[in-house]
Parts: structure tokens; C-alpha cells; sequence
């Protein structure tokens, strides 16, 4: 290993055998104080390293580079924690850092080129574990993370490479909805959009990572933004806001599916009946799609906004209410965004939503279970293919790496 001098040497301060040192080449780090060392990659450039520092409260390493100033390693408690034993484990899951739910304010749009700041750490809790082996193609890793009375908060797909892996959990719930075709083409052109679930709430939260029947488990704590002040009263009222409104983005979402199924398959099925060749459909039956088509494309524009209400070129603009996806969308934010009791017009506004989705879906669901059980009574008779719809729940889907 090159040598010199001048270039920075640090031991970890809870660790005697975990060194690191600086040299014209980069850092190495030895695990068995200096007896063997090993050159610490990752993304560093090879570059002279002049000096070396742990901070002493978030555990990471800083770089003082001769040319490419400051390079930080965050949260080195897997290499602080590394050790023959684990090494020698099939999975291990390192301590967890506690992680803030910080209240962030987006002020950018008013500094415009004044403002310029490096890449802050991945926001939330960094989830590091180590595997002796990459898991095969079969052999999933699995991330879930639970409550303080053992419900499922979130479940994250991990990655199954061998060594240290690590992944974030950004302290949500998982989504209540999928993105919509909309979201997606936002997306996939590098806007940061899409339906994500409500934030924890302070507290302890047992994470559990396995590979197969393999399964370790730890604990994290979320702490509240020191900055923040609010009764416990208050807390508890914003809070139950919170739930009632994220279990009505999942009615909302599930309903959405389920109008734009029905409408789409009714659709399909119509128009099926006018190719060339089709056979002879009584009069009793079109009548009836026709009647339940209708109905369907006055209940989809509750849950789906018309493409062009949502900025796309089109007819005029008249008003219309926001379908309820949106609704509960906006409202969430609204009481997410700020740290206190909902105010007395978002409580009201949460009780007429919940009223009108639940007429609304209601409504969809004598749609489903009546109407087009009874149409598909009349197709059955007559020979003709009826129309079918997917299950209205299907399987609960597991999320990718969130990195």
C-alpha cells in the first residue's frame, strides 16, 4: 500500500481496529488495525486524500481530496460493525441510524442561480445489510417494515448483491394508488410525481429483512423534526385525519380500476359485436350495454380527470369537480403540509368526501354486482361471450429498491 506522510490517519472512535488512511491514490481501510488493508472504492476518484474526519453524530466518513474537495461516505456503521462473525453470517442486518421526519420547505424557485447546494444523504432511513452470497434469481430480498402493534407499514424489494447492500426507506406507508398513465409519462421524462403514502409518525419500527426462510431483525428509530412543536392533542387529530383520508385514496384508487375496467371491457365487447361476420345481437342486449356503458362513462369522469383538464390540448375548459383520486390527493397535502390539527374547513371537506365517495362507490358497485350481472344473465342465454373484469383486489404488490 503507497504511503506518505503528509496524508491523513484516522481510527474510528468506537472501533480501535477499524483504520483508515489517505494516500496519493485514495483511502484504504483496514479492519484488523493496520494489519492488512484494503483500497475503499465505491464512487471515490483516485485522488490524493490530505485529510480525514468521522463526525462524531451521524458516523460518517469525510474525505478532504487534493483537487475534488469534500467526499463524504455517508453512515459507516456497516464498516464500523464488520467483523469475522458477520462475515461469516448468510445475512445480517446492521444497526439502523435514526432518521428524522424533517418538514422541508421548497424554496429554490426563489434563488434562482444564488442557491447552490451538494447532494444531501438519501432522505429518510438508511437500511444496510450484508449477504455472503448473491441470492439467485428465484431468491428474493425482502425488506418489511412494521408498527409498534406489528402492522405493516411498508414492504420494499431489496437488492441481492454479495457484500453490504443498503437501501432507504423514505418513513411512508406504501402508496395507496398506483401511478396513472399521466404520472407515468411524467415520470418517464424525469419529474419527480406520482401517488406516495403519508408519513410516519415518531416511534420506534421494527424492520425485518429475509431471503427465503433466512430473516433478521432490527429496530429503527423516527424521530420529529426538532423545529416542531405540537400538542399531543393536536398530533392525534392530524393523525387520524391522515389515516381516513389514506383509506379513502385506496377506495378512490380501487374504484378508479374498477370503473375504467368495466367501461374499457363494455367497450371492447360493443364494438366486437360489429365486425364483419359477428353474430346477430338481440336488441334486448345492446340495449342493455348501451344503458350500462352510459352509466359506466358518467361514473369514470368521478374517478378520471378528462385529459384535457390535466394540460393536454383539447375542447375548452369548463369546470367540472376533481375526480375523487384527486380530491382526496389534494386534501392529503393540505394536512400533511402542515403540523397541526386539520382546520375546521378540512375537517368539514373530509366528511363530504368521505359521504360521496362512499355513495359514489356505492353506486359503482350495484354497477358491477347488478347491472352487469344482469346483462351478463341475458348474453348467457343468447350464446353470446359475456363480459368478465378483472378481480377488483388483486394481489398486494411489492415495491421496488427505494434508493
Amino acid at each position: 500500500m503507497p504511503t506518505n506522510s503528509r496524508f491523513g490517519f484516522r481510527e474510528h472512535p468506537r472501533n480501535p481496529n477499524l483504520l483508515f488512511v489517505g494516500t496519493e491514490y485514495g483511502v484504504y481501510v483496514s479492519w484488523d488495525r493496520g494489519a492488512s488493508w484494503t483500497s475503499l472504492k465505491l464512487n471515490l476518484p483516485t485522488v490524493p486524500v490530505d485529510d480525514i474526519a468521522i463526525h462524531p453524530r451521524e458516523n460518517d466518513l469525510i474525505l478532504g481530496t487534493h483537487g475534488r474537495s469534500i467526499w463524504v461516505l455517508d453512515d459507516i456503521t456497516p464498516l464500523e460493525q464488520l467483523d469475522a462473525k458477520v462475515l461469516g453470517a448468510d445475512l445480517h442486518l446492521f444497526d439502523i441510524h435514526p432518521a428524522t421526519v424533517w418538514r422541508m420547505y421548497g424554496h429554490k424557485g426563489n434563488t434562482g442561480h444564488k442557491l447552490f447546494t451538494a447532494h444531501n444523504p438519501p432522505y429518510g432511513a438508511s437500511i444496510s445489510y450484508y449477504l455472503k452470497s448473491k441470492a439467485d434469481e428465484k431468491s428474493k430480498v425482502k425488506i418489511v417494515i412494521l408498527d409498534k402493534d406489528g402492522k405493516l407499514v411498508r414492504e420494499i424489494d431489496g437488492k441481492n448483491e454479495a457484500g453490504i447492500n443498503r437501501i432507504n426507506w423514505d418513513l411512508r406507508y406504501a402508496a395507496a394508488a398506483e401511478p396513472t398513465e399521466e404520472q407515468r409519462e411524467a415520470m418517464a421524462q424525469g419529474f419527480e410525481t406520482g401517488p406516495r403514502g403519508p408519513a410516519v409518525e415518531p416511534g420506534e419500527y421494527t424492520v425485518k429483512v429475509s431471503v427465503d426462510s433466512n430473516e433478521v431483525t432490527g429496530t429503527v428509530r423516527v424521530e420529529e423534526d426538532a423545529r416542531i412543536t405540537v400538542s399531543p392533542g393536536e398530533r392525534a387529530a392530524r393523525r387520524q385525519a391522515i389515516t381516513r383520508l389514506y383509506e379513502l385514496q385506496k377506495t378512490a384508487d380501487r374504484g378508479r380500476k374498477s370503473v375504467t375496467e368495466l367501461k374499457n371491457s363494455l367497450a371492447a365487447a360493443m364494438e366486437s359485436w360489429k365486425k364483419p361476420g359477428a353474430p346477430k345481437i338481440p336488441d334486448n342486449i345492446q340495449k342493455a350495454a348501451e344503458t350500462l356503458a352510459k352509466k359506466a362513462e358518467e361514473l369514470y369522469g368521478k374517478f378520471v380527470a378528462p385529459r384535457e383538464a390535466l394540460g393536454f390540448a383539447g375542447p375548452p375548459l369548463t369546470y367540472t369537480p376533481p375526480p375523487f383520486p384527486q380530491r382526496a390527493g389534494r386534501l392529503m397535502s393540505a394536512i400533511e403540509g402542515y403540523t397541526a390539527a386539520p382546520t375546521s374547513q378540512q375537517a368539514e371537506e373530509l366528511e363530504v368526501l368521505s359521504r360521496q365517495l362512499g355513495e359514489v362507490t356505492e353506486m359503482l358497485r350495484k354497477l358491477v354486482d347488478e347491472d352487469l350481472a344482469g346483462l351478463n344473465k341475458l348474453m348467457n342465454e343468447a350464446g353470446i361471450p359475456h363480459v368478465t373484469l378483472a378481480p377488483a383486489e388483486g394481489r398486494r404488490r411489492r415495491e421496488p429498491p427505494v434508493s
